[in-house]
């Protein structure tokens, strides 16, 4: 089975913290939305970002040449 690749990409501005994860795997099911597919573990990590935090937390499917590849999860919080 060929490995995949998973790229984090960390940017910081005086206002805000941005995370962004991307990979090119098979990608969200087409008959499924991002809330629909979220375990607890993205639940707990949406609720930390936005009601504790005040950011937000967004992920959706990736797109490439041929249509939707992989995944992209961002997370923005703001600085004080």
């Amino acid at each position: 089975m060929p490995g995949g690749t998973v790229v984090a990409r960390f940017e910081r501005s005086s206002q805000t913290l941005r995370v962004l994860v991307t990979d090119d795997g098979v990608g969200l099911p087409p008959d499924k939305t991002p809330d629909q597919m979220a375990n607890l573990g993205l639940q707990i990590a949406r609720t930390l970002a936005e009601s504790e935090l005040g950011g937000t937390f967004e992920f959706s499917a990736g797109e490439g040449p041929d249509g939707p590849v992989g995944t992209i999860v961002q997370l923005v919080i703001p600085l004080p």
